[in-house]
Parts: structure tokens; sequence; C-alpha cells
């Protein structure tokens, strides 16, 4: 038998790559003759770099930069090979020349798990490391940028990724303004001095699955500033400095980049950024499927076991353990859920093809300890799955 076990991070609890080994752990005492095909995953947040430039045998760097609250962090980026990527799937294509390409996270110099809890406030936060990682990688000699999203700990409209570039965003008096969420309604004038010309001609591609504009009801502040730790009456002032921003930068640059699906993702990173640069929407999760070439593996397995932290209306919006579990059900291939915490009902699950799930909550007394003992509470699902797997395979053998 042969399955495939993947898995997205355990969000503040484990790596993508601690959850697949340790699943596999439990799979591998209850089958042990089975062969296991193991595949991290990501879609734009922590983990996506390292998975891409590992598939493609690209290089990791490591670089200090900013970190989200300006202390210097260590962070990571990619390089690897790749043609300039289409807007629609299959977004690689195969005969085409490659270019040096960068993979960025955005979360590896503005990651809410840079901040400790008791300091996370997206008025306080700054993407000025992401910028500085896009310097460095067109410095590197970097043509096409894939950065990714998600996991972010900021609000700031992107400010500060463009101040590390050469675009200063400037008050009434015409004084720089220091580029975090709360100065966003300072800000009167900018000055563009771009700190290298090879900016003008890299392509970015904005990798994530959130669709959310950056303002109003659906939009970056009132829908994840309060997750990034931002109280009721500093989400409406985040609101109301990107409304701000926006009206600067449309009057700067005549775009109107505020309504466009995913202008709301990392607190509107993606939105700024789109002002001055070549800037394109990908979702990252179908992109770091495709780069796996995951559709080749699900037809060479009987069985799936994948998960993510929490599962439940948001994974139904495009994460990328959705689109597996997807494609896995319209192949007729089993899939075995295994997450921290579980939302939806059980015949919900079954309605996506999921043949069984198990959430470590179930497994554990509470929350609390569920996270504590997440490593041996993954392998104890992972064999207990593996074990209900055998005993249908066993049920399809004596029917047939």
């Amino acid at each position: 038998m042969k399955i495939l076990v993947t898995s997205a991070q355990f969000k503040t609890c484990l790596s993508t790559y601690q959850v697949v080994n340790e699943i596999t752990k439990g799979v591998k005492r209850a089958l042990p003759e089975a062969e296991i095909i193991v595949e991290p995953l990501a879609d734009g947040g922590e983990g996506t770099s390292q998975i891409i430039t590992k598939t493609l045998g690209g290089t990791l760097i490591k670089t200090k930069v900013s970190g989200p609250l300006g202390k210097k962090t260590l962070a990571t980026f990619g390089l690897v090979a790749l043609p300039f990527l289409k807007p629609e799937p299959p977004f690689v294509s195969q005969n085409s020349q490659k270019v040096k390409t960068a993979v960025i996270e955005m979360a590896a110099a503005a990651g809410l798990s840079l901040v400790p809890e008791s300091l996370r406030n997206p008025m306080n936060t700054t993407t000025f490391g992401v910028g500085e990682l896009i310097l460095k990688a067109v410095q590197k000699g970097a043509r096409q940028i894939i950065l990714g999203l998600g996991d972010s700990a900021t609000n700031d409209g992107g400010i500060g990724a463009l101040s590390a570039l050469g675009i200063y965003f400037l008050d009434r008096k015409g004084k720089p303004v220091k580029p975090i969420g709360s100065a966003l309604n300072e800000i009167s004038s900018l000055k563009v001095c771009l700190k290298s010309q090879n900016l003008k001609k890299v392509k970015i591609i904005l990798a994530t699955d959130v669709k959310n504009p950056l303002l109003g009801k659906e939009g970056a502040s009132r829908v994840f500033a309060s997750q990034k730790g931002a109280r009721p009456e500093e989400v409406e002032k985040l609101e109301k400095g990107l409304r701000n921003l926006s009206k600067v930068l449309k009057n700067f640059t005549g775009k109107k980049e505020e309504l466009r699906p995913g202008a709301g993702a990392a607190g509107g990173l993606g939105f700024g950024l789109s002002h001055f640069f070549d800037t394109t929407y990908l979702s990252g999760a179908s992109l770091v499927l495709e780069i796996l070439r995951i559709e080749e593996k699900l037809e060479k397995v009987q069985a799936v076991f994948t998960g993510e932290g929490s599962f439940d209306q948001k994974s139904l919006k495009g994460k990328v353990p959705f689109l597996l579990i997807k494609k896995a059900s319209q192949r007729g291939i089993p899939v075995y859920l295994i997450s921290g915490k579980i939302s939806l009902k059980e015949s919900e699950l079954k309605k996506l093809g999921i043949k069984k799930s198990i959430s470590l909550i179930s497994l554990a007394k509470n929350e609390e300890e569920s996270k504590k003992k997440a490593k041996s509470l993954l392998r104890k699902a992972g064999y207990i799955l593996s074990l209900e797997l055998a005993e249908n395979k066993f049920k399809d053998f004596s029917k047939a």
C-alpha cells in the first residue's frame, strides 16, 4: 500500500515538517510495510520558501533584516530557477526559459510568530524587513519574486516594505513617518528614490489565498487586525489609516488597488507594492501543489493523510489541505484528516470525501494539553487512523 502523508503547519505549535514526521511515525507503527510519500505543505505562509526551494533544488540564503518590531532578526529566503509564472494554472510553463526566482515569506521578517504574545499589536509592527529581503533578492540577480503573504503580524499597508525599497512616506510637515500601522493616518505625501533601478524590472508574484479587499467590513483591518492583537478602537484607527494611505497612493500613482481581491492580505502589503511594481496575485496553495507535482503523486497512492492546525469553514475557502482533499476525492482516494481542532460536522466532512478524522483535542484533556503533547498525539492519531485504513482495506478485499 502507498500512502501520501502531507499537512500544513499547526500554527504557534508545530511546523509542517514536524507535523508530517510525527504522523508518519504513527502510520509506520501500524502499517510497517506501507510505502509512505511524505510532503510538507504551505500556502504562502511559514514553510513556503523552504518547501519550494527544496523541491526545485535551489539555494537557501540567510540574512539579517529588521523584524516586525524593528529589532534585527535572521531571515531565510530561497533562490530557484523558474519560468515567469502565468496568471492562471498551470502556472509553470515547462517549455519556457527559466529565470532566477527568489522565494520569500513575508512571515520570515514580519510574521506573527516573531512577536511575543504580550507585544502583539499591528499598530506597532512593520514590514520594513520584507522590503529588505526583496532588495537583497534583487541584488542577488532575481528577476522574479514569489512573495508569500501568510502569517503576518502587520497592518501597515506595505509602507514598511516600500520604505526599505526607497519610497518614503511624509507627514504634513514633510517629515518621514515611522513605517508602522499607527502612523498611516499621518501620511500626507511621499517621495520616491528607489535603492535599486533593477526593482523596476522585477516581477513580484503575491502568493495568497486571501480574497479580502483592503478596506471595509471584509477588509484587512476589520477581519484580521484583532487576530494580530489590535483592540476594537485600534481596529478602527487602522481602517481609517489604510483609507488615508489609499487616497494618498491613488493621487500619486493614479492606480485603484484597494478593491483588488487579495489587497487585504498581510495587512495590505501587496496593496502597497502593487502601486509601484509589476505584481500578480496567485493562489499560494495551488502554486505549491503544482510545484510539488501533487497530481502525479496522487495517481500512485491508495490513501491520503492530511491536516492543519484548525479545520473549519475558513479551510474551505481555498486553504491548501482543502484543495488537496478535493483533488484526492475526485480520484476516489480515501482521505484521513488529523487536525488540532475540527469545527465541521462529521456529515460535512464526509461530503468533502474525508473517510475518518481525529482532532488532537479529542485525544487530550483540553486544548492546552493538546498543544503541549501535540507530537505524541499526532503519532497516536496517525496510528489509530492507519488501523482504520487497514480494516477498511480488509473489508474491501473480503467483499471482492
